[in-house]
């Protein structure tokens, strides 16, 4: 039987992880390390605009010393439309750093500028947790 491990967060909170979504697997194959990291931030996926793991053998780029690696688009409702249209969030996870990256594009879409803050995974979890859930979350049938 596999043992348990509860992972609490800032406030001695328990994360409970949650296994048997698709990506579960995507992350095995592409950063096993990282997988217990990532089923803490599940509680979070609907945050997530898009996810991607590496490195990846199959990438024409593929560097077998690069570290395994997770990133997440974040969808923080406050960085989108109006002033702050054309800036996109995306946090980088590794065995040895948590980043969040702030990304300003031009009007074509092309990033021009990147704003790099190191943070704690327990920072993390504060962060997503205070970001205002998209309506979706309580229509019938949504996630909460």
């Amino acid at each position: 039987m596999e043992k348990k491990t509860v992972i609490r967060d800032a406030a001695d909170d328990p994360i409970i992880p949650v296994l048997g979504t698709h990506m579960d697997d995507y992350i095995k194959t592409h950063a096993p390390t990282l997988l217990e990291v990532y089923l803490t931030l599940q509680p979070f996926s609907y945050l997530f605009g898009s996810t991607a793991a590496g490195p990846q053998k199959q990438a024409r780029d593929y560097d077998p010393a690069e570290p395994q690696y997770i990133l997440l688009g974040i969808d923080d409702p406050r960085y989108s439309g109006g002033e702050t249209d054309g800036v996109s969030l995306e946090c980088r996870i590794t065995a040895n750093r948590i980043t969040l990256n702030c990304y300003y594009m031009d009007a074509e879409g092309i990033h021009n500028y990147c704003e790099e803050s190191e943070i704690t995974l327990a920072g993390l979890w504060d962060y997503l947790r205070q970001i205002p859930k998209p309506y979706g979350c309580f229509c019938k049938g949504g996630e909460q």
